[in-house]
């Protein structure tokens, strides 16, 4: 994981009633909360950040650490793979779309999250070929590759 995780939604008690936990537009993620498998957006990280507005910026300091410590340890050009990404990842790592399924609706979706993330400027980008949960036809991997 490339993010702060705890696989339960906000904490144990729950989060407060807030627009943060709550906003008007959720993108499509686990449950369709903002704090799935992770801490209460309204949760406060050092000089007062809230979660809501750093939480991808955990995956991002991971990879640009890992990426100057690679560098420096072993002389040589690095990758650095995450799923967790922030504007300037595409400097420091490259992205992977994490785990999909096995079916044809997942492939369409991959495709689209290449694309997209080359827009937001991380121009090396992978998704799981023929899948990672279930099991692939033969045709649906020939046409995913």
């Amino acid at each position: 994981m490339n993010e702060i995780s705890n696989f339960v939604p906000g904490s144990t008690v729950g989060c407060p009633k807030s627009s943060l936990e709550s906003p008007p537009y959720v993108p499509h993620i686990a449950d369709n909360l903002l704090m799935a498998k992770t801490i209460c957006m309204t949760a406060e990280h050092y000089g007062n950040q809230l979660e809501y507005n750093v939480h991808s910026l955990y995956g991002y300091t991971e990879a640009v650490a890992t990426m100057a410590a690679l560098e420096k340890t072993l002389a040589k050009r690095s990758l650095v793979i995450s799923r967790s990404t922030f504007p300037n990842s595409g400097a420091h790592g490259v992205h992977w779309l994490g785990d999909n399924d096995s079916d044809w609706d997942s492939m369409t979706a991959s495709i689209a999250g290449l694309l997209n993330f080359q827009l937001f400027g991380i121009p090396l980008v992978g998704a799981d070929i023929c899948g990672f949960g279930g099991t692939a036809n033969e045709e649906l991997c020939a046409r995913w590759m």
